[in-house]
């Protein structure tokens, strides 16, 4: 009986596992490896995309409340503008009985104080980060749908073809660092909110805005640390072995 051809009698002494048994289709065995790989890529991609669309989407909803009742401090009042109007009235109806000109009081004009202007700043650009961060997510759960859609009545070594073609398109998108860039976004959107926050409790009360401050503060901090760090390590790392 012929002994089994092994890595250890055939190239290398130091290996000793068997070959694959030649009666196994090879097109069958790449299309069943590739597809438990994209499975995963796909199941991890999928459950991170949705945990932060629903935070995004609950985080939109938390920042428009704010920023709709913010925005009354950056519109005339019309109860102020009718106040001084009727106030003209008034003036022009005592002075109805002389020959004289009237001389009113000019209308001031409405200038929003600038508080209200950053804090409706900070959080306008907090929502908007969270609603790219929301069109982001649903953009690449598209494009992970489709790249998991399956062509059952394509022969093997076609349903490879077009897997790598749809894995192609799917990194000349940009989708790996799109889906890593939606946590710096949130994270960028949250620090925003945070601050407008602590500007809006700053200006009605001083002390009890210092916790919040220091609150984000730490973030902010923990924020650059964390997104910059990484960045910095591979740029001295590559700076170092290009003079090596």
């Amino acid at each position: 009986m012929a002994e089994e051809p092994t890595w250890n009698n055939m190239m290398n002494p130091e290996m000793h596992f068997p070959l694959p048994p030649q009666s196994e289709e090879p097109w069958g065995r790449c299309v069943s490896l590739i597809s438990e790989h994209d499975k995963e890529l796909c199941a991890g991609w999928t459950e991170e995309i949705n945990i932060m669309l629903v935070f995004a989407a609950l985080f939109s909803a938390i920042v428009t409340a704010f920023l709709v009742e913010c925005l009354k401090d950056i519109r005339e009042d019309p109860a102020h503008t009718s106040a001084q109007l009727l106030y003209q009235i008034l003036a022009q109806m005592r002075n109805a009985s002389t020959d004289q000109e009237p001389e009113l009081p000019p209308v001031p004009e409405f200038s929003p104080p600038a508080s209200a202007i950053w804090i409706n700043s900070l959080w306008g650009v907090s929502l908007a980060l969270s609603l790219l961060a929301v069109m982001l997510c649903i953009l690449c759960l598209q494009w992970l749908r489709a790249f998991r859609r399956s062509h059952p009545g394509l022969s093997r070594d076609r349903t490879l073809a077009m897997r790598q073609m749809k894995y192609e398109g799917l990194n000349y998108w940009g989708t790996p660092p799109i889906v890593s860039s939606i946590p710096i976004i949130l994270l960028s959107s949250l620090f925003l909110f945070l601050a407008g926050l602590a500007y809006y409790i700053y200006d009605s009360s001083a002390i009890v805005a210092i916790p919040l401050i220091v609150l984000t503060g730490i973030i902010a901090v923990i924020f650059g640390a964390t997104t910059l760090l990484p960045g910095i390590i591979d740029l001295s790392n590559l700076i170092s072995s290009t003079r090596n």
